[in-house]
């Protein structure tokens, strides 16, 4: 161990009383009880997710492994990376939240080329850092969530911190944090300035910029990440940057700050020292511990945020709540170390063998009824009622992608699994079957598979793909209006309600499967719906309808509250594509989503005819001119201009006016200027038609 790390935890020892010392009360035992000559450190840093995971993992390694743990915050990554590989091989050394992509170099360096720290899998959920707005900034102020409205007078002056600010306020992390937010905004040539955080206690600076904004409802453009607490109580949208990719994310480009695209997403890894390997024990507790969902450390530190409880009590009623979870990252020995005990107990003292075996009953029943509660635990979301809504999914061209690169859609279809079940979690459905990339989960409310297929197909656009895999057709990066539309695989979903099938549990895995016609129709639904689209049948839409009306709504109520909202709103519609035997189908359309109106526009075939189309254009062109004028050339006003008189008198007058092409009238705007301004009587003498 370096001498500075020796100082770090001898600081901490004299100036933090609170901390749990051997012989405390614990969370799991009376007394902690651990071996100080084998004793872990766990390196967390300044914001709360990794304190909340070294807690966690102390709490299980002192009072379950009886191995002691000294937490470490350190402030500078590097440092702690740098600490791990020079005395890692006689110091047992841990990480439990690293941002691989983000900090790719580091990664490369001490993982893959020293070999001095090992990669010990991921912690279960996603991470990204990126900006951010309020989500009532859009309703004042459309097109403020795209970076390029950021160059603009009119950005400046809502942004700014005060009437004499000649910059856009930006509120950025602390200067010591790793971030690229200056890079980006000189190399993206964007009119701000950064207010930089605390460089102690910088995430409750970040947070208290943040909350007090937000209640003085002032526009802010902020950093911050996600998961984070602030998300449960605040509405706020990320702001669309140019995309991440390899080219642009390179330790070159950084270290000549060079860097113009936005921040990676991160599926967080667990990282531990070479020594770490030699114990059995801890090799195996480090690659064990991870979450199934993020919504578990978001629930930990929303009671750490909001109901002020400590690290250490937050972690440990969660734990009690959670048990299941945490025997699953125990060492597989410490299941068989009990019955072990016992047998030995029973061949040597044979005279208490009826006592003994007494015990083996009663644990015995106590074993039945673990696995029963495990059983019941697992089938908690299955629906055991008629009616139930089913979803089937599949990858769009998955056997030609398996085919060309099958290495890579390994990786592919392991980002894809992770998306699918984290909103599986997230909004209570139950999966049934999974085969190859194709997925059945079943839910008893259809207001929960409405939120789960949106937000599967929101997800999956932000996840962080092979780069190899993007060039392909399917999973090609499509942009519109400095949009993503499309990024990775196109996922298509098909969703029916009915009570037309049988539900069986069955009696070899003691899991529940439904069949019927109401299976065979969600599944036709699902094979004629399109790669990125969520086709439904009418009935999901009445039972849809149903369940608002009668308010039969039993999970969580901030779990369907976006959706009513987006229902009442009319962001989420139905439109009826076409009809396969005798079965309306419908396609959802979620208007806040960009790829809706791409959709309409370029890619629907059925029941949006020229007219939509064009009507939909101007609208776009429109709201581009009035944010960003001097971007449309003299001639692109005068077409605006044309557009808007023949397209919005379309029955009056269309049929007499020939098109834009066949006789352009440069000049137009200028005229309509000046005819509303001065009042010109006659347009004739200063409309300049073309000769032909």
């Amino acid at each position: 161990m370096s001498q500075r790390m020796a100082d770090t935890i001898n600081r901490r020892r004299s100036h933090e009383k609170s901390n749990r010392l051997e012989g405390d009360t614990g969370c799991l035992v009376s007394q902690v009880q651990c071996n100080p000559s084998k004793t872990v450190h766990i390196i967390k840093f300044d914001w709360l997710s990794s304190a909340i995971s070294a807690e966690l993992a102390k709490i299980v390694l002192e009072e379950q492994l009886g191995i002691c743990v000294e937490v470490v915050t350190m402030r500078n990554v590097t440092q702690a990376l740098d600490e791990m590989s020079r005395y890692g091989d006689q110091t047992y050394y841990a990480i439990l939240e690293f941002w691989r992509q983000t900090r790719k170099s580091l990664y490369d360096k001490y993982v893959e080329q020293l070999k001095t720290v090992v990669d010990a899998g991921e912690l279960g959920f996603y991470g990204k850092a990126g900006w951010f707005v309020f989500s009532f900034m859009i309703k004042e102020y459309p097109g403020i969530d795209v970076y390029r409205e950021y160059r603009t007078d009119r950005a400046v002056r809502y942004l700014a911190a005060n009437s004499s600010a000649t910059l856009g306020r930006f509120l950025g992390p602390a200067r010591t944090w790793l971030s690229y937010d200056e890079q980006i905004i000189n190399n993206l040539k964007l009119r701000l300035e950064i207010e930089y955080a605390n460089e102690t206690d910088t995430e409750e600076s970040i947070v208290s910029r943040i909350e007090k904004a937000f209640l003085a409802q002032k526009p802010s453009l902020f950093y911050l990440w996600t998961p984070h607490f602030l998300s449960s109580t605040i509405d706020f949208e990320e702001v669309y940057l140019p995309g991440n990719t390899d080219s642009c994310w390179t330790e070159r480009n950084q270290q000549l700050g060079l860097i113009d695209c936005d921040y990676p997403a991160d599926i967080l890894r667990k990282l531990v020292s070479q020594s770490v390997l030699k114990d059995d024990d801890l090799s195996q507790f480090f690659k064990k511990f991870s979450f199934s969902s993020e919504l578990q450390i978001t629930d930990i530190m929303n009671d750490i945020a909001y109901n002020g409880t400590s690290p250490f009590d937050a972690s440990c009623n969660w734990i009690k709540n959670n048990t299941i979870i945490m025997k699953k990252w125990l060492p597989d020995k410490m299941s068989t170390g009990s019955a072990a005990l016992i047998g030995t107990i029973v061949g040597s003292v044979t005279i208490l063998l009826f006592v003994f075996g007494l015990i083996f009953v009663v644990c015995l029943v106590i074993f039945i009824m673990y696995r029963r509660k495990l059983r019941k635990q697992a089938l908690r979301y299955a629906p055991k009622t008629l009616p139930i809504t089913v979803v089937f999914t599949d990858i769009q061209n998955s056997t030609l992608l398996w085919s060309t690169c099958p290495d890579k859609m390994k990786n592919v279809l392991e980002i894809h699994n992770l998306v699918m079940r984290v909103n599986i979690d997230k909004y209570h459905g139950y999966e049934c079957k999974t085969q190859g990339d194709s997925f059945m989960v079943a839910f008893e409310s259809p207001l929960m598979a409405l939120g789960f297929c949106l937000n599967v197909q929101r997800d999956l656009l932000l996840a962080n793909w092979p780069l190899e895999m993007l060039e392909y057709e399917d999973m090609r990066e499509v942009k519109w209006e400095e949009k993503l539309i499309y990024r990775g695989p196109r996922v298509r979903m098909g969703v029916h309600t009915g009570s037309d099938c049988e539900i069986h549990m069955d009696k070899t895995t003691k899991r529940f499967d439904y069949i019927g016609n109401a299976i065979n129709k969600a599944s036709k639904i699902e094979s004629i719906s399109v790669g990125g689209r969520v086709y439904c049948s009418e009935e999901f839409i009445e039972a849809l309808k149903h369940t608002v009306l009668t308010q039969i709504i039993t999970v969580k109520k901030e779990t369907t509250d976006t959706i009513l909202k987006k229902l009442a709103e009319n962001d989420i519609q139905f439109f009826n594509v076409e009809e396969e035997e005798d079965q309306e189908v419908y396609w959802i359309m979620e208007f806040s989503f960009d790829r809706t109106l791409y959709i309409q526009q370029f890619e629907l075939k059925l029941g949006v005819d020229k007219e939509v189309a064009e009507k939909i254009q101007l609208g776009e062109d429109i709201k581009r001119f009035i944010c960003d004028p001097d971007s449309f050339s003299q001639e692109q006003k005068s077409k605006l201009v044309y557009d808007f008189v023949t397209i919005v008198n379309h029955d009056n007058i269309r049929d007499n006016v020939p098109p834009w092409s066949s006789i352009p009238v440069p000049n137009l705007f200028s005229v309509a200027y000046n005819y509303i301004s001065r009042g010109w009587s006659s347009l004739d003498e200063e409309i300049h038609l073309p000769e032909h």
